[in-house]
């Protein structure tokens, strides 16, 4: 340490000034870095207990499901096949059939919505 002070010393007040003031503005990036993380992270917390309700739910309502499983698949009527279910196809990678529907959950505007598509 003493080594670090001694080479202090022999900078000038001007050179120790323009030090000073580089660390500070370092020290101001760093801090208003750390408060960018830390609100990230808190939105991200929020966003897990939301995904993490979202799945806890789904799960309730599999767990009622009695018979699922043990019956041969029935026939299910959806809507028809809309602009917005070939879309949801296309970014998948598939091309939509006259049968297939999604339903759209919006979980929040970061997130945005969690689809799941019928087939028919």
């Amino acid at each position: 340490m003493d080594k670090e002070l001694a080479k202090f010393d022999k900078m000038s007040k001007d050179v120790l000034v323009d030090k000073i003031l580089e660390m500070q503005d370092t020290l101001a990036a760093l801090t208003l870095r750390v408060d960018s993380v830390k609100s990230e992270n808190h939105t991200l917390r929020e966003e897990n207990g939301v995904l993490r309700e979202y799945v806890d739910n789904l799960m309730a309502k599999v767990g009622t499901m009695s018979s699922l499983g043990t019956a041969p698949p029935s026939a299910v009527k959806v809507p028809p096949s809309t602009k917005r279910d070939s879309q949801a196809a296309a970014v998948h990678g598939r091309r939509a059939t006259s049968g297939e529907s999604t339903h759209a959950v919006r979980v929040n505007d970061h997130i945005g919505e969690l689809a799941t598509s019928y087939d028919s």
